[in-house]
């Protein structure tokens, strides 16, 4: 299941590539998409978490990005070139382990950032997140401070 999700996140990205990519003679209408700039910081049990992936994710499956710095700060994404999210509710998933999908190694993609170390953020945070933010004006601040256990 998680493996046919992640296939849908990469097969969304290849899509969307050409539309928003520069090619042909006129860049895309990013004013027509109403984004807005969403940014925070990441915390797991306290301390920062550095270079994790954090998704922005609407029910469609199309998705808005972000690495975390440091500081655990974050500004999500649209797509290589476009900082934003576009408005609306959506489920944030957040890994420590994770590459962004579709994006280069230098980039931080497939190869790079985060391939090959152990997953510390549970799985309430990402695969079966419970994270949910809800994007309504033109800038937004979301910060998650993330437990790596929560008592009943």
């Amino acid at each position: 299941m998680q493996k046919l999700v992640a296939q849908r996140r990469i097969l969304i990205i290849a899509a969307l590539f050409p539309v928003f990519s520069g090619c042909g003679r006129s860049g895309p209408d990013y004013a027509a998409l109403d984004l807005a700039a969403v940014h925070g910081r990441v915390t797991l049990d306290g301390t920062p978490l550095e270079n994790a992936l954090v998704l922005f994710e609407s029910d469609d499956g199309a998705f808005s990005f972000a690495l975390t710095d440091r500081r655990g700060d974050y500004e999500m994404m649209f797509n290589s070139e476009k900082p934003g999210v576009a408005k609306g509710t959506k489920t944030v998933r957040i890994w420590s382990s994770r590459a962004i999908p579709g994006m280069s190694e230098a980039a931080g993609g497939a190869n790079g950032l985060g391939r090959g170390r152990p997953e510390r953020v549970p799985a309430r945070y990402n695969d079966r997140s419970e994270l949910e933010a809800k994007v309504k004006n033109d800038s937004e601040r979301f910060d998650f401070d993330l437990k790596t256990f929560v008592s009943p």
